[in-house]
C-alpha cells in the first residue's frame, strides 16, 4: 500500500534515536541523552553538548532518599561522555562511566595517522576537551591527559547489560569480563553513539579473525594482499592510506562508481587504484592454507570468480545500538506509536475551521441559508447541519467600517498562530538567515493576506477614499496568491462589475502569474514557498515541529508528479472557468462540465488537499504534504525553475555522513547524498525550496548557497515528470 511505504519512509536509511526535547532531556525523569543520540554527531558538538548537559544536571542536583554509588551514572565514553564526567569532577557530583570498550573507542578504530578537523569555530565557552585540528594520535594523548584525573571512575571493557529504574533511582546492572555488578544511581546519561555495531555481510566464513570491520593500523598490512569491501568514505580513505604504503588492494563495491566517496577520495582513487570490482558482491569466504578465499558474482552478469588474499576489510558502515533503550521501554523516533486519535480530532477541528474561514456573506443570516453554503460547497461528511444553525450568528460582529463573519476571524486566528509559531521557530533556529526567512513568513501573511485585505481594503471602502475596482477587497488576493494556487487570480466576471475593472484584475492577475513569478524563481529558486507563500507560512511555523517526518525514497518521489496532475487539472477548470466568465463559447455542455470541474476542482483541493487533510497530517508525514504533493503552485514553479533557476546548494568534501540535514529536509531529499558525492542540490535534480534548513542542521558547515550549473531544456516530459537525482536515472 503507497500509505506504508510513505510512513516506512520518512526515517529511510536514517538511525534511530531516542525521542526527546532539544536538550537532551527524555520522557522519564533522571535520563538524559547526549552525543549522537542527542542529535550532535561530530566531535566538537559532542563535547559540547556533554558539557552543557552536566552543568544542567549540576543546577538540578537534588538529595536522594536512596543510598547510590553515584549521583550520575554515564554510558558510553566518548568525547560526549567524557566531557560531561570532567565538568562533573570540576563541580565534584559523584559519577560513574561505563565503557564496552576503550576509552574514546571509536576515536581509536579511526585509521592510523587520520587526520582530525574540528571544522567548527572554536566557542569562547571553555570546553572540558581540547579540541583541534590534529591526528588522531595526538587528539588522543591530549585528551589521555586531560581525563587523568577522572580515571578512577571509568569501568572501561565494561558492557551495560540492564537497566532499572526503582522509584528515583536507576539500577544499571553490568557485565565486565565476566563479573556482573550492579550500580544505583540517580541519574542515568545514555552518551552511547547511534552506529556503534558495524555492518556485516552474512556470509560464511565472516567470522574468520582476519576478516575485521575496522583497519586500525595500516602498517599491519604491509607486504600482504587486502580485499577492501564498501564504496564509502572509510572504504576509499583507507585504500589509500594501504596503497600509499605499498599495500596491493582488491576493492569490491556492488555500486557502480564511488560516488559516495565524494568526487576528491573518488579521483585519487582512480589514479591509485590496484584493482576495482564494481558490481560485485561476495558471496562466501574460505580458508586456504594460510590465506583467505573470496568468492564473487557479478551483479548483472551473474558470472563468477576467486580471489585469495591474506585478509579482508569489511567497511559497509554501521547499525544502530537501541538495546538499552528497549530494556528501560523507552520509545524511539522510529518507534513512537502514530497519533490517529489525534488526527482524528485535528480533522474535524480543521473542517469546521476551514468551513467558517469559507465566510458566510452579510445577506446569509438565517439557517437555511447557511446550509445551502455549506451543502453547496462541502457535501462532506454527513454532518447534522441543524446543530449549526446558531454559529453565523455568534461570528458576525460589526467593528464599524463593516461586519465580519467567520472568514475574518479565522484568518485572524491563522495568522496569530503563524506570528506566535514564527516568532518560537526564530528562537529555535537563532541564525540571521532562519530569523529573516521567518519575519518574512510573518510580514507577508499579518501585512499582505490579513491586514490589506481585511482591515485596511475595507476601512478605506467605508471611508468612501478608495481607487475604483476595490470595492471587492477580497480581489486584493490575486496580487498575493498567484495563479495557480488561487484559480480566480486571473478569473473575473465582467457581469458582476464593470468590464474594464474585470480585465484589470485578470491583467493584474496574469502579470503576477507570467510575469512577476518567473522573474522571481529565475534569481531566487522556489522561495517563494519557504519565505512568502501562506500555506508555507503555517508549514513553516506551526508545522516545524513536524518536519522531521517527511517521507522519502523512491515512492515518495514518484508521488511528486500528483502535483504535477493537479497544475495541469487547475490549467483547465481555469479555461472553463474564464469561458463561463466572458462567455466566450456559449454552450449548455460548457457549462455543466465548467460547474463540475470547479466545484469538485475546489472541493477536493483547495479544500480538502490544502485546508484539512494537508494540515491534519502534519504530526503523520511532515509538514510538506499539501506543498510537496499536490500544490499546483510549486509544480509552475518547479517547471519554471528547471528551465531558468541557477540557485543551488553545494557542498564541500568534509561531510561525515550524519545524515543530520536529510533528516530535516521537510522535501524528503536525501541531502547527505548529495554532500557525500560533492554534487549541487540545484532545481534540477531536486524538489528544494530554498528554505536553508539543511544548511543550519548541518554541524560542520558543509553545505552553503551557490549557483548550479545550466538548467535543463523545457518539454512537455518536464511537466508531468518532477526532477531527480542523477543517480536514480536508471531505477526511477
Amino acid at each position: 500500500m503507497w500509505f506504508q511505504h510513505l510512513l516506512e519512509s520518512r526515517y529511510h536509511k536514517l538511525p534511530d534515536r531516542p525521542v526527546q526535547s532539544d536538550n537532551g532531556s527524555s520522557q522519564i525523569s533522571g535520563l538524559y541523552f547526549a552525543g549522537s543520540l542527542s542529535g550532535k554527531p561530530n566531535i566538537a558538538s559532542a563535547i559540547q553538548s556533554g558539557s552543557k548537559l552536566a552543568k544542567r544536571i549540576v543546577s538540578n542536583k537534588h538529595a536522594t532518599p536512596y543510598k547510590c554509588d553515584a549521583y550520575v551514572g554515564i554510558i558510553g565514553a566518548g568525547p560526549s561522555g567524557i566531557s560531561l564526567a570532567v565538568e562533573l569532577y570540576q563541580q565534584n557530583v559523584p559519577f560513574v562511566i561505563f565503557e564496552q570498550g576503550q576509552v574514546f573507542n571509536n576515536i581509536r578504530q579511526y585509521p592510523q595517522n587520520k587526520p582530525i578537523f574540528r571544522n567548527t569555530p572554536t566557542t569562547n565557552i571553555p570546553e572540558p576537551l581540547t579540541f583541534q585540528d590534529s591526528s588522531k594520535e595526538d587528539l588522543l594523548r591530549t585528551w589521555e591527559k586531560e581525563v587523568r584525573d577522572i580515571e578512577p571512575f571509568i569501568y572501561d571493557f565494561t558492557e551495560v547489560i540492564d537497566i532499572h529504574r526503582y522509584g528515583e533511582a536507576f539500577k544499571i546492572h553490568t557485565d565486565s569480563r565476566g563479573v556482573k555488578r550492579i550500580f544505583t544511581v540517580a541519574n542515568v546519561v545514555m552518551a552511547t553513539g547511534v552506529q556503534n555495531e558495524p555492518n556485516r555481510l552474512n556470509i560464511p566464513g565472516e567470522e574468520h579473525p582476519m576478516v575485521q570491520h575496522h583497519c586500525y593500523s595500516p602498517h599491519d598490512h604491509i607486504n600482504k594482499t587486502v580485499a577492501i569491501i564498501g564504496g564509502g568514505r572509510t572504504a576509499a580513505e583507507v585504500h589509500l592510506m594501504l596503497a600509499e604504503q605499498g599495500t596491493s588492494c582488491i576493492h569490491i563495491h556492488r555500486g557502480p562508481d564511488f560516488s559516495k566517496a565524494g568526487e576528491n577520495l573518488t579521483n585519487q582513487l582512480t589514479k591509485t587504484a590496484n584493482s576495482v570490482l564494481f558490481n560485485h558482491t561476495v558471496s562466501q569466504i574460505e580458508t586456504k592454507d594460510d590465506r583467505l578465499c573470496l568468492h564473487l558474482e557479478e551483479m548483472h552478469t551473474l558470472s563468477k570468480s576467486t580471489y585469495e588474499v591474506d585478509s579482508v576489510l569489511v567497511l559497509i558502515g554501521g547499525t544502530p545500538t537501541s538495546h538499552l533503550l528497549k530494556e528501560v521501554e523507552y520509545p524511539t523516533e522510529q518507534q513512537k506509536k502514530l497519533p490517529w486519535g489525534w488526527l482524528t480530532l485535528c480533522t474535524l477541528f480543521l473542517y469546521l475551521f476551514y468551513i467558517l474561514k469559507s465566510g458566510t456573506v452579510e445577506r446569509c443570516i438565517d439557517t437555511t441559508c447557511f446550509e445551502q453554503i455549506w451543502m453547496a460547497q462541502r457535501n462532506l461528511p454527513p454532518f447534522d447541519l441543524s446543530l449549526m444553525r446558531d454559529v453565523p450568528a455568534l461570528f458576525r460582529i460589526d467593528i464599524g467600517f463593516r461586519i465580519v463573519d467567520g472568514a475574518f476571524w479565522c484568518s485572524l486566528l491563522y495568522s496569530l498562530t503563524v506570528l506566535i509559531f514564527g516568532l518560537k521557530a526564530i528562537h529555535h533556529y537563532n541564525s540571521p538567515s532562519q530569523r529573516n526567512r521567518y519575519l518574512s513568513l510573518i510580514a507577508f501573511q499579518g501585512i499582505c493576506l490579513f491586514g490589506i485585505p481585511e482591515v485596511i481594503a475595507p476601512a478605506l471602502i467605508e471611508s468612501g477614499t478608495y481607487i475604483g475596482g476595490l470595492e471587492r477587497p477580497w480581489k486584493l488576493y490575486s496580487a498575493v496568491i498567484p495563479w495557480p494556487l488561487s484559480l480566480y487570480s486571473v478569473v473575473d466576471y465582467p457581469s458582476r462589475t464593470t468590464t474594464g475593472i474585470a480585465l484589470a484584475w485578470t491583467g493584474l492577475g496574469l502579470f503576477v502569474t507570467l510575469v512577476l513569478i518567473p522573474v522571481y524563481v529565475k534569481y531566487q529558486g522556489q522561495r517563494f514557498c519557504s519565505y512568502l507563500c501562506g500555506c508555507g507560512g503555517l508549514a513553516e511555523t506551526l508545522g516545524d515541529t513536524f518536519r522531521l517526518l517527511a517521507p522519502k525514497g523512491p515512492v515518495a518521489k514518484q508521488l511528486e508528479k500528483f502535483g504535477r496532475i493537479v497544475f495541469v487539472l487547475a490549467i483547465l477548470v481555469t479555461l472553463l472557468l474564464i469561458n463561463d466568465a466572458w462567455a466566450l463559447l456559449r454552450s449548455d455542455a460548457l457549462y455543466n462540465v465548467q460547474v463540475f470541474a470547479s466545484h469538485w476542482y475546489g472541493l477536493m483541493i483547495d479544500f480538502w488537499l490544502a485546508g484539512v487533510v494537508g494540515v491534519a497530517l502534519y504530526p503523520i508525514l511532515g509538514n510538506r504534504i499539501w506543498c510537496r504533493y499536490a500544490c499546483p503552485l510549486r509544480a509552475y514553479m518547479e517547471i519554471i525553475a528547471q528551465h531558468t533557476s541557477k540557485i543551488s546548494i553545494e557542498s564541500k568534501d568534509t561531510c561525515i555522513g550524519c545524515y543530520e540535514c536529510t533528516r530535516q529536509c521537510q522535501m524528503g531529499i536525501e541531502v547527505d547524498q548529495f554532500a557525500l558525492r560533492q554534487l549541487a542540490i540545484t532545481p534540477q535534480n531536486s524538489s528544494c525550496i530554498q528554505c536553508g534548513i539543511c544548511i543550519e542542521a548541518c554541524p560542520l558547515d558543509v553545505l552553503t548557497i551557490g549557483k548550479s550549473g545550466e538548467p535543463v531544456r523545457l518539454s512537455l516530459s518536464n511537466i508531468i515528470e518532477p526532477p531527480k537525482p542523477t543517480w536514480h536515472e536508471n531505477n526511477g
